[in-house]
Formats: C-alpha cells, structure tokens, sequence
C-alpha cells in the first residue's frame, strides 16, 4: 500500500494513525508513505500556505 501526499503543507492538529487490525506488512509487502514533491525540490511552491 502506498499513501500519496500531493504539493503543499498539512497542519494537523492529532497524530495520524494506521492501524488495520488485518493488514500484515512485510519485507516485500510494505506500508510506502511517499510525496510527490518535497520542500527542497525546485519545483514546490508554498504560495497561498499559511505557517
């Protein structure tokens, strides 16, 4: 299972949590958090984000 994050910031306020009582990862079989752009990448803009 991969979780997507697109551009931009994401303010939470409670911690996320996974937590599927049937789901079993594994070496080959994994949980893959990954971001389409990261913050040092050239083209990621912040532009109407507030901090």
């Amino acid at each position: 299972m991969t979780v997507f994050l697109s551009e931009g910031i994401y303010a939470l306020d409670t911690t996320v949590r996974f937590e599927p009582t049937k789901w079993k990862f594994t070496r080959e079989n994994r949980l893959t958090i990954r971001a389409e752009v990261l913050p040092d990448d050239p083209d990621w803009h912040h532009a109407g984000c507030q901090y």
